[in-house]
């Protein structure tokens, strides 16, 4: 049984993570400058949030995940094709051989021992099903909360409308917009969505941080 995380397993959590977290605010960019719709933007940030979190749950040895970045890869190849045409056959082509890279990589002899040995570490730890769920519940919980966070952040550093604290221009703001409820209104909802988002994610940071500490406590006694 082998503790030891492959070198390939932590390069490829970590190119998921961090190239999905650069991805959102590409989006974010393109949307600005009106080279995306709404419905395409949301796509994107729903597809690189989980992404993201695939990789993080690849990195912290759920073999399920495996399955589920197949799953999220064929999803996002029917979208490319049937919504983006040519466009989307384009970027098919650099996705397709990364994709059968990691896949390798993640099915191989070496990953398959690691994901099998983690399996066989919660059984011997005596760690039921509930508390792992549980576990996952907060870490999912704890990323939403990052997201938040840097979706407002991200929103502060670009140029405004207007002069306003948290986001007169935000994409909240410019989705209301999209609809036709008007620019004064449609901002004003913005300014507090935004808000609200904000808090949001400190709270949801916050509180599954103290419940993992709580967890890991309650494993280590």
């Amino acid at each position: 049984m082998t503790n030891n995380r492959p070198l390939s397993i932590t390069l490829i959590s970590l190119y998921l993570i961090f190239s999905n977290i650069i991805q959102v605010f590409l989006l974010m960019a393109l949307h600005n400058n009106g080279n995306t719709t709404s419905f395409q933007l949301i796509f994107g940030l729903l597809n690189a949030v989980l992404f993201a979190a695939c990789g993080f749950l690849i990195l912290i040895r759920q073999s399920w995940a495996r399955i589920l970045y197949i799953v999220l890869f064929g999803i996002n190849v029917i979208y490319q094709v049937s919504i983006m045409g040519a466009n989307g056959f384009d970027s098919l082509i650099i996705q397709l051989p990364i994709f059968i890279v990691i896949i390798y990589f993640l099915f191989n002899g070496k990953a398959s021992q690691y994901f099998s040995d983690g399996t066989n570490d919660s059984q011997a730890l005596n760690i039921d099903v509930e508390q792992l769920s549980l576990r996952l519940k907060l870490k999912s919980q704890l990323a939403i909360g990052i997201f938040l966070i840097v979706y407002v952040a991200f929103e502060q550093l670009k140029p405004q409308r207007g002069l306003s604290v948290f986001g007169y221009d935000s994409g909240v703001s410019r989705a209301f917009n999209d609809v036709g409820i008007p620019w004064s209104i449609a901002s004003f909802i913005g300014q507090y969505a935004t808000i609200a988002l904000f808090v949001t994610g400190c709270i949801l940071i916050v509180v599954a941080s103290k419940k993992l500490k709580l967890i890991k406590k309650s494993v280590e006694m």
